[in-house]
């Protein structure tokens, strides 16, 4: 439980960072990430005991997550978003590593490397959207829309 506060407390200040002075690629990231974040605890086998087996719903979600994160990175003009794209694909290969070993997956391993892996995310957008600002500060006569 107050792992789920924790992350909260740097999830909500890193959406709104991204949707109040982030480019179009920040927010919609951000987006696609609390979407995800959002559905996961409503798909995961079990409020009290999740992440005992394969969480199909979960993966199912990472597994969009990571296409929607691909599109947005094959129309962004910046790099950052391959990273995001690489970190999403660690998230899914968490999902799927199980399969290869051991069938009874330690619960407490299978969720925090899900987790870890989302605050590095919220790092990166932040991040992001900390030098999108910067750039568009420096260049104040040919600002647009913020693309």
């Amino acid at each position: 439980m107050i792992s789920v506060v924790i992350f909260e407390l740097v999830f909500l200040p890193s959406l709104l960072y991204a949707l109040w002075k982030g480019g179009w690629s920040e927010r919609t990231a951000i987006l696609v990430l609390a979407a995800a974040f959002t559905a996961t605890p409503f798909v995961a086998s079990s409020y009290w005991h999740p992440f005992r087996h394969l969480e199909v719903g979960v993966f199912a979600i990472s597994c969009t997550s990571f296409l929607l994160l691909l599109v947005i990175a094959l129309r962004s003009d910046k790099f950052w978003p391959l990273w995001l794209v690489a970190i999403q694909a660690q998230v899914v290969l968490s999902h799927i590593a199980p399969l290869f070993g051991q069938q009874q997956i330690n619960s407490w391993t299978y969720h925090k490397a899900n987790m870890l892996w989302s605050y590095l995310q919220l790092f990166l957008i932040a991040a992001a959207t900390w030098e999108h600002q910067r750039f568009w500060a420096a260049k104040p006569a040919s600002r647009n829309s913020g693309t």
